[in-house]
Order: C-alpha cells, then structure tokens, then sequence
C-alpha cells in the first residue's frame, strides 16, 4: 500500500491492526504501572532563603563585595553538612530510625545524598550593590512531611547564625 489517500485509509489500516495495537498498549500501561509501583516513594521539598547584599552608596564599590557574598553562602554551606550538626539533625527528626544496622557514617552519607544546597545570585538593578543572593536547600527523603521538616531545620540554621 502507497502514501494513505483519504482519512478512510488511515482509519481502514487502524482498524486492520486494532488487535496488535490494543496488545501493546496494554501491555505497555501494565509495565508503566509496575514499574511505578516497584520505585520507592521519594518527595522532594525545597525551603528558599534570601540574602540582601549590602546597600552601599557611592560611585565605586570594592570588587570583592559580591564575592564575599557567595563566599559566605559557602562557609554556611559547609558548616551545616558537618559530621556534627548532620548527626544533630538525624537525632533530632529520627532520621534512619526504621534501618538500625546502618553506622553513623552511613547515615552521614545517605543525609548528605539527600541535602542539596544551591547558591542564587541575581542582579536586580546596576551595579554590584543590588546583587540579590539566595540560598535554596533541597531535601529528598521518602516522606513529604519528614523532607519538609529537615529542609526547614537546615533553614533555620542559617537563620540563627
């Protein structure tokens, strides 16, 4: 059979293969949904802090300002995935607590795998004054609420140094 002529064609050779058709779409949707099934549950959260950079008036800023700023954003960074504070908020939101044979390091592991801390910089007018930042921290974890709670306590971390 040459190029379809009329919709009559293409309706004719549908209707021709409607079982070959039917089978592999069934087929397909029954594997989509084990598959989907199969995958763990995993909910992602984000909790977004601004940082104003600093409102300096005068013809000529030192260059360095906005590089500070994201400097600090990175020390913060660093300091909040410490051995230390990641062991503090596994103890504080019972992180884990459903895998008891996993060592201390390995729970550090899998939070740091779940943490994800992007640096935002914007310029919201001219000159390096008006260089808005942000930081978003992302959790993913295998509960919405629990992803939420450990985004927001790394939120308020920043917030209260």
């Amino acid at each position: 059979m040459g190029p379809f002529q009329t919709i009559d064609d293409v309706i004719s050779l549908i209707l021709r293969r409607r079982w070959p058709i039917l089978a592999v779409t069934v087929l397909g949707l029954a594997l989509s949904l084990g598959y989907a099934r199969a995958r763990p549950a995993l909910f992602e959260t984000s909790a977004v802090i601004q940082v104003a950079g600093p409102a300096v008036s005068g013809p000529e800023l030192p260059p360095e300002l906005p590089a500070a700023s994201a400097e600090m954003l990175q020390l913060t960074e660093q300091q909040l995935m410490t051995r230390e504070n990641l062991a503090a908020v596994i103890d504080r939101h019972q992180l884990f607590a459903d895998q008891p044979n996993l060592t201390a390091e390995e729970k550090d592991a899998a939070l740091r795998r779940a943490i994800r801390f992007e640096t935002i910089a914007r310029a919201t007018g001219s000159g390096p004054s008006n260089t808005l930042s942000a930081i978003r921290i992302t959790a993913t974890l295998d509960s919405a609420d629990l992803a939420a709670r450990v985004a927001n306590d790394f939120a308020q971390s920043i917030l209260d140094d």
